[in-house]
């Protein structure tokens, strides 16, 4: 007793320790600063990433939105660094993320303002430059993950998996990130200058954008890079871009994975969500770092991938490129499409297992059965062959089922040929004539005189039968019919002719006798 009592208690103190040990674990509080607002796609992809990783750690994110696509003044940056200021006041954080440029570019002009001391991590950001950190002495308190656009190499990729372009549209807007990939898109311009023409779109209304691309233009693409401002400064939604991509006549390389299922080819692209994943992978080892020391990475989470419907569209082969490919809107495997009905298979297969084997041994058992019922048929065959006696087995609607070898002889004709068929389909057969006259009439089965029947064989002799004809049913198959047994009685028949002419001539003997007896006696009366 005093052992079991032990036991518990052991048990319950290492619980114990165990559960202060999981929830003493501290909360690590995040402020992110988005620059867009809620529902602009590529920052609600990065912080979506940055999520689903903290879900399955001690972080918990704030968010807050800059809005800046919409809203630039000075006037409303004012009002939001006051907000900011309070927000930072009244919550304690262990570190702020601006995600994009102008968060990044917010916190760090506004830093003594907002009295930041946390760590900063910055997100999506083509450039960075050291020495305007350096100007704002945070050196050692700024880290963050750039995100590099594969410029150059989707140039190349779409030179060769379109061997026959002869015409490059890049398209990037006028907004400050656009002016960020500006850099890199002048540098492959140069690289490329004369292998095939270029046009550098960056100031275009939308309209025009959309008319420009309404129409075919043979062996011409479109790389498109950035464009959410046209030329009036107007923001357009996502949902309004993808329309335009989706719906122009040829076709369209992109960089990031933003568009791609709503019009675009594809090409080498950035994983937006894996971006946002990879950055708050990062964020953790910051904090869990006493150190404090800075890390300044570039992702490099690429994915080729295409869109199926629109390489078969515009005959692009993205096999040339020698590159584990991802397909998207690619027609669904046989498998895909059955998922349901396989599952079900897989789940039942066990069932079906056992199934299959009882199966088997009822064929063989059935197999086995057949081969003596296949021998018991030829046993029956043989001993109906063998009885001296013609026999037929008709079913009830007068269909021969089945006869015997003298049957066919007295019918002058084999089984293949009378089987399956009635007695009438042979009546110019001499023997089968009379044979239907008597079946007409067959009535008493006992009656010796009516149930006989003289038919001749094939030696032309007379042989008298006498006919048997026997009602049968089958259960199984639920069938019946007659069989009709021919027993020869000719010599019978021949001996009872001999006795009956033996015994009218001894009374024809006793007769004459008698009348001898009396001519005797007469003759005596006259001698006397």
């Amino acid at each position: 007793m005093r052992k079991s009592i032990f036991i518990l208690l052991s048990t319950f103190l290492l619980l114990n320790t165990l559960t202060t040990t999981l929830f003493a674990k501290e909360i690590k509080n995040v402020l992110i600063i988005n620059s867009y607002h809620k529902g602009f796609e590529w920052s609600d992809r990065v912080i979506m990433g940055m999520e689903d990783f903290f879900y399955t750690t001690n972080i918990d994110a704030n968010v807050l939105y800059m809005d800046s696509k919409r809203i630039a003044s000075e006037n409303y940056f004012d009002k939001l660094t006051e907000l900011y200021d309070l927000q930072l006041k009244k919550h304690k954080y262990d570190l702020v993320v601006a995600v994009d440029k102008f968060a990044y570019a917010f916190i760090l002009q506004n830093i003594k303002e907002l009295d930041i001391t946390q760590p900063i991590y910055f997100i999506g950001l083509e450039q960075y430059s050291k020495k305007e950190i350096k100007d704002y002495n945070l050196e050692k308190q700024v880290s963050g993950m750039l995100e590099k656009r594969e410029i150059k190499t989707n140039i190349k990729i779409i030179k060769r998996v379109y061997p026959s372009l002869k015409k490059l549209y890049i398209l990037n807007d006028q907004s400050a990130n656009g002016d960020d990939s500006n850099k890199f898109i002048k540098e492959a311009i140069k690289e490329i200058k004369g292998k095939f023409e270029i046009e550098y779109i960056r100031k275009i209304e939308f309209d025009a954008l959309i008319n420009k691309f309404s129409k075919y233009k043979e062996n011409e693409a479109l790389f498109f890079v950035r464009f959410y401002n046209d030329s009036t400064g107007k923001l357009y939604p996502n949902y309004e871009i993808a329309s335009f991509i989706k719906n122009a006549k040829i076709p369209v390389f992109i960089t990031d994975d933003l568009f791609i299922k709503k019009g675009a080819i594809g090409g080498k692209l950035v994983d937006i969500k894996q971006l946002g994943r990879n950055s708050a992978k990062e964020i953790k080892k910051i904090m869990e770092n006493k150190n404090n020391i800075v890390s300044i990475k570039t992702d490099d989470s690429y994915n080729y991938i295409f869109d199926y419907e629109k390489v078969k569209e515009f005959n692009i082969n993205p096999n040339l490129l020698n590159e584990k490919i991802k397909y998207v809107n690619e027609p669904l495997s046989f498998f895909e499409k059955n998922r349901l009905f396989i599952d079900f298979v897989f789940i039942i297969s066990p069932f079906l297992v056992f199934l299959i084997l009882g199966l088997i041994h009822n064929l063989y058992l059935r197999i086995k059965s057949s081969k003596k019922l296949k021998q018991r048929m030829q046993f029956d065959k043989v001993l109906l062959d063998s009885i001296k006696s013609p026999i037929v087995w008709e079913d009830d609607k007068g269909f021969i089922v089945d006869s015997n070898a003298k049957f066919d002889e007295l019918l002058e004709m084999s089984t293949n040929i009378i089987e399956g068929k009635q007695l009438k389909d042979f009546i110019e057969n001499r023997n089968v004539k009379k044979l239907l006259n008597l079946l007409k009439t067959f009535v008493d089965k006992n009656c010796f005189e009516s149930n006989a029947i003289v038919l001749k064989s094939k030696d032309n002799k007379e042989h008298i039968y006498m006919i048997d004809q026997t009602d049968y049913t089958e259960d199984i198959y639920r069938t019946s019919g007659t069989v009709v047994v021919f027993t020869d009685v000719t010599k019978e028949k021949l001996a009872l002719r001999e006795k009956i002419k033996n015994q009218e001539f001894m009374i024809q003997q006793s007769k004459l006798a008698e009348i001898g007896e009396i001519f005797s006696s007469i003759a005596h009366q006259w001698k006397t």
